[in-house]
């Protein structure tokens, strides 16, 4: 008899989920005729479990389809967990230890939305340079951001997450994310950079072409940053006027639209802009509720077809979410522009059926 599948709130390992209530689960694999009696459930706030949160206790009434322990959790912390299962054969197994962690939760932040004093059209990159001299021991960065943000450390993704902070009921609640960070922070000079794009937010969302700001008009950012060093401190870095902004190359965005990216204006010469401080989200800012959104895998196209009507069509054997990724080697201000489409007809190219859509992408070299 084994225990697997180990969740928390049907969430593998979260991190800064909202956990309301806390909900635990389980999958008890045994053989036909035997199966769970009773369970003990141990909660701690370290690896060893020597200083127990929560002890069930052996229970018949623990159910491993929501086990909900009486517990008070506390924000920004990691909790582990652990399950041991008595059979009706009597039989006992011990699971693996799960860990979840917590996030602001109710929380006040030590950080402020701040914007870059740019037109509402303008996607800009709003960034904080700063010092580390300690030994890191750990850093999280709680963050969220309007319409959508990527975020990025010494040059390198804060995760591996996309159309962050996803969709919203932005007048009600606003979710955010955490980031475990230790690996990107160094030694000396770090720069933590965030830029914004419309998404559902503020970007056309409905089939009519002016359906747009149907929940706001600044393109904002809330980042809270954590750093505990080896000898004890912690270094806290919230955003606020002393950030820097500048217009990135993402010209254009958006979720029905697609995309324009002039690698000419990856140029960072000359002083950047000073952030200004924004209005708060409308909605109550809060811990998330969406799982992360992934790229789940990479797929190669099947064929390359010339239409009769002369084009060039790029096929990848089904309909699919995602983004193309090519290499291209051009001139300065020569442009590759890739339309999408999810079927033939007549044998040529076809996207009437995305109404006014244009599902576009636009990459405009640098040389």
């Amino acid at each position: 008899m084994k225990i697997t599948s180990l969740k928390t709130n049907h969430l593998v390992l979260p991190m800064g989920a909202r956990h309301e209530p806390l909900t635990l689960t389980w999958i008890t694999e045994s053989g036909r005729k035997d199966y769970q009696a009773a369970a003990r459930v141990e909660l701690a706030r370290d690896a060893d479990f020597s200083a127990l949160t929560h002890n069930s206790g052996w229970r018949e009434d623990i159910s491993s389809l929501g086990y909900q322990p009486p517990v008070a959790l506390t924000a920004r912390t990691r909790y582990y967990w652990r399950v041991f299962v008595r059979s009706v054969l009597g039989e006992e197994a011990e699971s693996e230890t799960a860990w979840f962690e917590t996030g602001k939760m109710d929380e006040p932040w030590e950080a402020r939305w701040i914007k870059a004093p740019y037109g509402e059209s303008v996607h800009p990159v709003i960034f904080r340079e700063f010092q580390v001299d300690g030994e890191v021991a750990s850093a999280r960065l709680y963050a969220t951001g309007l319409g959508l943000y990527e975020g990025s450390l010494n040059g390198e993704p804060i995760g591996d997450e996309v159309l962050m902070p996803f969709y919203n009921e932005y007048d009600h609640w606003q979710q955010a994310q955490v980031f475990d960070v230790t690996g990107l922070i160094k030694k000396g000079a770090n720069r933590l950079s965030f830029i914004l794009g419309e998404g559902w937010y503020m970007g056309r969302f409905g089939f009519l072409k002016d359906m747009r700001n149907l929940y706001g008009s600044e393109l904002k950012v809330l980042a809270e940053l954590r750093v505990r060093f080896a000898g004890g401190g912690e270094m806290v870095l919230g955003s606020d006027e002393s950030w820097r902004c500048r217009r990135s190359p993402v010209v254009d965005s958006s979720i029905y639209n697609g995309e324009t990216y002039d690698a000419r204006l990856e140029d960072t010469a000359g002083a950047p802009d000073r952030a200004v401080f924004a209005s708060p989200a409308k909605g109550r800012l809060m811990d998330r509720l969406s799982p992360p959104l992934r790229v789940c895998r990479f797929v190669a196209p099947r064929e390359l077809i010339h239409t009769p009507a002369g084009e060039t069509v790029i096929d990848f054997g089904q309909v699919l979410t995602g983004w193309v990724f090519f290499s291209v080697s051009l001139p300065g201000g020569a442009a590759v522009t890739l339309d999408h489409g999810e079927l033939l007809q007549n044998g040529n190219f076809y996207n009437d059926n995305l109404r006014s859509a244009k599902q576009r992408f636009t990459y405009i070299s640098k040389g």
